[in-house]
């Protein structure tokens, strides 16, 4: 797939090169264009390529049904950027809240020391 190019526009391009190798006589099963197709996708696709790969079997889907998930996915990530970032105030105050009860002065002597006390609290008298 290449740099700003839409899925829709992959998908003609893909099919286009897929009928020109079917007239020279080199032909795909579907399990094979679809890998082909995953693989041709940016690196962003990943996760979505990876979840397919296990969640489906590839000899059942057809090709265009992988390029119809694709283009759904597709749109639901230009709507969600679109929209803006969601997460960001959550995540900012979990960073906050994270860094307040992380003490990094403290030794890995001292985790030990308190580690210990706490087993001892747990299991010392049982």
């Amino acid at each position: 797939m290449r740099e700003g190019e839409t899925m829709a526009e992959f998908d003609e391009r893909f099919s286009a090169v897929v009928i020109e190798l079917t007239i020279i006589g080199k032909e795909y099963n579907n399990r094979e264009l679809e890998l082909k197709v995953m693989r041709a996708l940016p690196r962003e696709w990943d996760v979505k390529t990876m979840a397919m790969r296990e969640s489906k079997d590839l000899n059942k889907l057809e090709l265009h049904d992988l390029f119809a998930n694709m283009k759904a996915y597709e749109f639901e990530l230009e709507t969600r950027s679109e929209a803006g970032p969601s997460t960001s105030q959550p995540t900012k105050a979990l960073a906050a809240t994270t860094s307040e009860q992380c003490s990094p002065s403290k030794s890995a002597e001292q985790l030990s020391n308190d580690a210990m006390s706490l087993f001892d609290k747990k299991f010392g008298n049982s």
